[in-house]
């Protein structure tokens, strides 16, 4: 097999892995009247991010910063193609070895599949990170509002949107997009009426 040959198969095997993520659905075993998938979720972190950084989307000296985060926002959750959506419950196990085990099961197969992504994931910084990060909650929140407004008050998912996003606003660095995302976090909650 040529290099031209096997570029044009890892190209390949790159655009299948991105299809199948429409096939995945989020919120594993949750019920959710509007259950999103993978590539749903991946398009709607890229909005967030791009909500987060309209301040700079015009600057050219953050050019280069903002390409970095609509990449990382566009593969960010790409493992979930080969594990699924697994629940915060089961990330968050105390035997930190369960983490490991699902965590280099989507990592090794990102990397044989999809390896651009892989290094992408592999050498993000922490700051690109983040501000994916802060864009993760806020299409977290945005579906459990979704879901309140269309009735479902299930206890588990409103504490996703409430509780977790606390603990995962708290483990982010202070900086102008935290402020943001916090800000329209607290608006959308408000929208539907939780508190």
């Amino acid at each position: 097999m040529s290099s031209q040959e096997s570029k044009d198969n890892i190209e390949l095997l790159s655009i299948n892995t991105v299809n199948k993520s429409r096939y995945i659905s989020r919120w594993s075993g949750h019920f959710l009247h509007d259950k999103p998938n993978v590539a749903e979720h991946h398009f709607r972190v890229i909005h967030w991010c791009l909500l987060l950084l309209e301040d700079k989307l015009l600057d050219h000296e953050y050019d280069s910063l903002v390409k970095l985060i609509l990449l990382y926002a566009s593969v960010h959750d790409l493992e979930e193609v080969f594990t699924g959506d697994i629940r915060h419950d089961v990330k968050r196990h105390p035997n930190p070895d369960l983490k490991k085990i699902v965590d280099s099961v989507g990592k090794y197969y990102l990397s044989k599949e999809y390896p651009i992504a892989s290094k992408l994931k592999d050498t993000a910084f922490t700051h690109i990170k983040e501000i994916v990060k802060l864009a993760d909650i806020l299409d977290w929140t945005y579906d459990v509002c979704n879901e309140y407004a269309l009735g479902n008050r299930d206890a588990d998912l409103i504490s996703a949107a409430t509780n977790m996003a606390i603990t995962a606003f708290s483990k982010l660095q202070d900086t102008e997009f935290k402020h943001k995302a916090r800000c329209i976090h607290q608006s959308m909650l408000d929208e539907v009426g939780i508190s």
